[in-house]
């Protein structure tokens, strides 16, 4: 996705059901644990490779990514029934942020939000520069005027002197 300061946020969008599936039909508790750690251990596999893949500054990408998760029962089950697993945590030190369809947009507005406040705060630095600028050229102005005053005054001082004698 191309944003308004001309960088690309990427979104990946991938994503494997296998392991998930597998661990919420399972009945078995022993096989639901393993079944659970090959989802977490997918999850943090997809956002290494997001991460890697994608997240290129060098190539004009901001230094974040987006991975949607197209499924809101998976989203939930990481965010509240793995919370404890830390795998958010463990994306956002990736520079990875996990997206459902309820959040995506949500996410995207955040990032929007966030460049324009960017882009405010760089146009705000350059309006104080030029201030900055036009704060000294009054005062090597105001000096100019000054100086122009004393040769006046001097000149004035001069011919008044000139025509008495």
């Amino acid at each position: 996705m191309k944003l308004p300061d001309g960088k690309y946020l990427p979104i990946d969008s991938k994503f494997s059901y296998e392991n998930f599936e597998k661990m919420v039909n399972c009945k078995d508790e022993a096989e639901k644990t393993g079944y659970r750690k090959m989802f977490l251990a997918d999850i943090k596999k997809m956002v290494d490779g997001i991460s890697t893949k994608y997240i290129l500054p060098g190539e004009n990408t901001v230094d974040l990514a987006l991975m949607y998760i197209p499924a809101e029962a998976i989203y939930y089950e990481l965010m509240f029934n793995m919370a404890e697993e830390s795998v958010l945590e463990y994306a956002w030190k990736k520079k990875v942020v996990i997206c459902s369809p309820n959040t995506l947009l949500l996410s995207l507005r955040t990032i929007l939000h966030w460049i324009k406040d960017t882009q405010i705060s760089k146009q705000t630095n350059d309006i104080l520069k030029k201030l900055e600028r036009i704060i000294q050229d009054s005062q090597v102005l105001d000096k100019s005027f000054k100086t122009l005053g004393n040769h006046l005054k001097n000149a004035q001082s001069s011919y008044e002197d000139s025509q008495k004698r």
